[in-house]
This record gives structure tokens, C-alpha cells and sequence, in this order.
């Protein structure tokens, strides 16, 4: 339980770094969810879900570069990096740190004539490790 000198987070303040490139701007981060696959003797290993990347689309390639990376199988396919959520005074208030992230679906939202809706791009990685480190 929070103490009483512990801010309530909200996630409108979070940031994103990908080795390899500059901040990232996003929209969106949805946090893998990360379950125990138990071994015979008890001991546990852990799996994770995909962790999604959402943001609108721009003239900004990274999304779509890394996507090619991966159907390559290149070693920039493949990338770690973290997501800081940041307090209301924008300091880091909790982090998570991810490894082995690689591409595995890539999304763009529906054209609609009738709609001024911002055109979104979203990026589905797969995840080695995904632990929270702050």
C-alpha cells in the first residue's frame, strides 16, 4: 500500500528509450503480462506477453524500418530498451527495462472519409525479459 509521501501515478507521463535510437514519442505502451511456466522440480521460468507500442503515424520510419529489420533477421532486428513512468515533478518514478524486443506484428488503423481521426501506427514486439527495475 502507498504511503501517505508516495505520489499516485497516472500514465500520461511515461518515456520511452530503444537502444540504438533517440526517445521515442508514443501514444500508448501495453505492458506485457508475464506468467510462470513451472518446471518439473518446481523451479519457475518466466513468459511474457507482447509488449505494444502505439503512436500516430508521422514521416517518422522507425516502426516501419525496424518491422524490415526483422523480416531480415538482421541484428538491428533486435533490440532492449526501457519505459519510465514519471511523477507529477517528471521525475522517474518507476521503470521497466526489456531485452530481446523484436517486431512481430505492425498495425495501422483504418482510412475513413468520414472521420478526422488521427491515423495511428501500432507495433507489437515479442520480449525476452520484461522486469521492472525501479
Amino acid at each position: 500500500m502507498p504511503s501517505r509521501r508516495d505520489p499516485v501515478l497516472t500514465g500520461d507521463r511515461f518515456s520511452v528509450e530503444l537502444e540504438g535510437s533517440a526517445a521515442v514519442l508514443l501514444a500508448g505502451v501495453s505492458f506485457p503480462t508475464a506468467t510462470i511456466e513451472l518446471a518439473p522440480r518446481g523451479a519457475g521460468r518466466a513468459r511474457y506477453g507482447p509488449l505494444i507500442f502505439r503512436r500516430p503515424l508521422s514521416g517518422d520510419r522507425l516502426f516501419s524500418n525496424w518491422w524490415k529489420a526483422a523480416l531480415k533477421g538482421g541484428a538491428d532486428s533486435v533490440r532492449n530498451g526501457k519505459v519510465s513512468l514519471l511523477a507529477p515533478d517528471l521525475k522517474v518514478a518507476a521503470e521497466w527495462k526489456f531485452t530481446g524486443a523484436r517486431p512481430n506484428t505492425l498495425s495501422i488503423s483504418p482510412l475513413d472519409a468520414s472521420s478526422a481521426a488521427v491515423i495511428t501506427e501500432t507495433l507489437e514486439l515479442t520480449v525476452e525479459t520484461f522486469e521492472r527495475e525501479l
